[in-house]
């Protein structure tokens, strides 16, 4: 027994630290789309939409760096640039900048340096080792080491201060495309502008500059072909002159023999000075048509970058695609996610359809994703029988193998646009539409209720909730009647009756819902523009950013754990737990989520929050996430069981912990020595596990109380003492 009384805590301890070694923040992004590419020794860096990915080019191997596993401060990278100790700067959208030596890494935004914008375009070092930043609304940024200087419209000739790209020549002059169709060049501080009225510059957007060892300036625009200045003359080669199948140029690079390469999104072409040679799917072996970067390494070999095809590498012979994702996400703006009883996460996006997760392996749906790739919700019925909204497809019946597509061509549904989707008890699916109100549907019949045929308030219906007692709560927006925007707010359906709870007639904050949720007291959660909201049927209390530690009024979604806390995402704002007394925020500055703007969560058994961003898919659990696959860390319980209340006595709070064997309707419930009940501490469906209840007895007297669990058939009751 000694033996025994010695491996038991040994194990104990080697479960915790297993679990204590898998990281708090996972992030799974889709890296396809490339939007920079810097050469150092034998690695290409590849700044992407999903994070920063190193390629080695002999052996094709990647190391993957994101917001969960690195200080990246965003996972979209627009740009990068090296200096000549190596250090790597890396511009991102809406994270600032970022410089990495290979071990630390340094962030640069505009609340901790001179830095006027956080949207990086473009970084270029000058032959002085000073660092330039190209901002998108913010003009250009010069750094030092030590000082900042800013040019922008208020205080230089700069004409505008969004600026798409910059290059500099060998005699040290700024080449810089603004956003207003303008090439600036900025010498010794003299600024010199040309535009289609005093230039040969057509009047089209640059969306790149490169410049030849002859010193000539070439000029990417998107729409008037490439464009070459050879500082007196101004060459437009187009459609009219060359034999390019477009006018619109994402790139342009020179390989070692000055050969010009260009981009398009249509096509790769090479130009000799003389000739022309064109490079598509119809006439190569290029995978794909959308050039958006080119690279020429110092091999001359061509690195390019196809839009959804990664990186693409050309010897002169042979084309070979890499894959530079490290999932199968289809598109990292993540709108729903939906788990289904074997704990497999499915995950819709606003641009590329939807994929499954299981904890190992990713699945796409090509069935699904080709012709209705916009995915606003996704809801699963007790068969595990996929219902899927779409944004113009309608609704999506996906049975694992088989698809159907519920349209306004081929159904009754009154419209395409699928905000929301909930099923009861009853398999019935519950759709909330963007112009035609609440629709349900049994398998067979279609039912409406609208504006027209109903008191519902509002056509369009951003979300939708259950509650304990089955009344359908429906998070709605204002619409547009031919005359001005009206309705919208909370509304409740109980059996046809419908109740609205909006600006005029309650204490909600803001006639614009985004997300409804229920809490374990039944007590509905609302997320709006005006902050978030708890409602008991009675009485509102609002939680706004001058009143709680919500960062910003703008609520997007929400969610509620087993514990009982609250999760709302928020648009700019990150996440944020609220455990009814402590506010935590998490943000890009202090965790690893994909970034700050939150479109949807969801938590698992285990009590992973699965956290839907613009900028892809975040996992987070307090003390490491917990897969599917990790189950042996994290065994569901065999059985149910209500432990004592610890402390124990106690004043004014204790902790009730209790374990569910499967999900099940659950109450726990305190009384006193009388029988009267004085407190409802869960009322609410569970998932399995391990559950946690903070008791506070501040308003009761001292005395003995008795609380009672009940999960399905299951009944147990203990007593407690509160000593005051």
């Amino acid at each position: 027994m000694k033996k025994l009384a010695f491996i038991l805590p040994f194990l104990i301890l080697l479960i915790s630290a297993a679990l204590a070694q898998n990281p708090e923040w996972m992030n799974f992004t889709d890296s396809y789309n490339i939007e920079s590419i810097l050469e150092n020794g034998n690695n290409l860096w590849l700044g992407t939409d999903g994070g920063l990915v190193i390629f080695n080019k002999t052996t094709a191997d990647m190391q993957f760096l994101n917001r969960a596993n690195s200080q990246i401060p965003a996972n979209r990278i627009w740009t990068l640039a090296m200096d000549s100790s190596g250090n790597k700067w890396i511009g991102t959208w809406m994270g600032g900048a970022a410089k990495f030596d290979g071990n630390n890494w340094q962030i640069f935004d505009a609340d901790n340096s001179g830095l006027p914008k956080n949207d990086i375009r473009d970084i270029e070092v000058d032959a002085n080792g000073k660092i330039w930043f190209a901002t998108f609304g913010g003009g250009i940024a010069v750094y030092n080491g030590s000082e900042w200087q800013v040019y922008n419209q208020d205080n230089s000739n700069l004409t505008s201060n969004w600026i798409n790209d910059m290059e500099f020549d060998q005699q040290g002059n700024l080449w810089i495309a603004t956003g207003d169709k303008k090439l600036s060049k900025f010498s010794n501080g003299t600024w010199t502008v040309y535009d289609s009225d005093n230039s040969g510059l057509p009047d089209e957007s640059i969306y790149d500059i490169a410049i030849d060892s002859q010193g000539n300036v070439w000029l990417a625009t998107w729409g008037s072909g490439l464009v070459e200045f050879n500082g007196t003359q101004w060459t437009v080669y187009n459609t009219q002159n060359t034999p390019m199948l477009t006018d619109f140029i994402h790139t342009v690079a020179f390989d070692k023999n000055q050969n010009v390469w260009v981009g398009t999104d249509y096509g790769l072409y090479e130009y000799n000075g003389y000739s022309w040679t064109r490079f598509t799917t119809l006439d190569s072996g290029i995978p794909g048509n959308e050039i958006t970067n080119i690279w020429i390494d110092s091999s001359d070999v061509k690195w390019l970058t196809i839009s959804e095809n990664g990186l693409v590498k050309y010897d002169g012979q042979n084309w070979t695609a890499y894959k530079t994702s490290n999932t199968e996400l289809p598109n990292n703006d993540v709108r729903a996610i939906a788990l289904d009883a074997s704990h497999k996460a499915w995950i819709g996006t606003a641009w590329n359809g939807m994929a499954s997760y299981d904890g190992n392996t990713w699945e796409t749906f090509p069935q699904i994703n080709l012709n209705t790739p916009n995915i606003n919700a996704i809801a699963i019925d007790s068969k595990g029988v996929k219902w899927i909204g779409t944004m113009v497809s309608g609704l999506l019946r996906f049975d694992d193998s088989e698809v159907r597509v519920y349209n306004t061509d081929n159904s009754l549904i009154p419209d395409n646009a699928v905000n929301a989707v909930a099923v009861d008890n009853y398999n019935v699916v519950w759709m909330g539409t963007m112009n035609a109100g609440l629709v349900s549907f049994d398998g067979t019949g279609w039912s409406f209720y609208n504006v027209d045929n109903s008191n519902i308030g509002s056509k369009n219906i951003k979300g939708l909730v259950f509650d304990h007692n089955g009344n359908l709560w429906l998070a709605t927006n204002p619409y547009y009647d031919g005359n001005s925007f009206v309705g919208g707010g909370l509304v409740k359906k109980e059996n046809n009756n419908f109740v609205v709870y909006d600006k005029s007639n309650s204490s909600i904050p803001s006639n614009f819902i985004n997300a409804v949720a229920v809490d374990a007291q039944n007590n509905i959660w609302v997320g709006t523009y005006g902050g978030a909201a708890k409602f008991d049927g009675t009485n509102w209390t609002l939680y706004q950013a001058d009143n709680s530690g919500l960062p910003n009024n703008f609520v997007l979604s929400i969610a509620v754990d087993a514990s009982n806390n609250k999760w709302f995402g928020l648009s700019g704002g990150g996440l944020v737990k609220f455990d009814g007394t402590n506010w935590t925020v998490y943000n890009t500055k202090n965790s690893g989520i994909p970034c700050n703007s939150v479109s949807t969560i969801t938590i698992d058994r285990y009590g992973n929050k699965w956290i839907g961003t613009v900028d892809g898919l975040g996992v987070f659990r307090e003390g490491g996430v917990v897969m599917a696959l990790d189950e042996s860390q994290a065994k569901t319980p065999d059985r149910f069981s209500l432990a004592q209340n610890y402390p124990n006595p106690f004043n004014p709070t204790t902790t009730i912990r209790f374990t569910l064997a499967r999900r099940e309707h659950v109450t726990l419930k305190v009384f006193d020595l009388l029988g009267r009940q004085v407190a409802e501490l869960v009322n609410g469906t569970l998932n399995p596990g391990e559950h946690k209840v903070d008791f506070n007895a501040r308003n009761l007297p001292s005395g003995m109380y008795i609380y009672r669990l009940q999960a399905g058939d299951f009944v147990q009751q203990r007593k407690m003492v509160l000593m005051k």
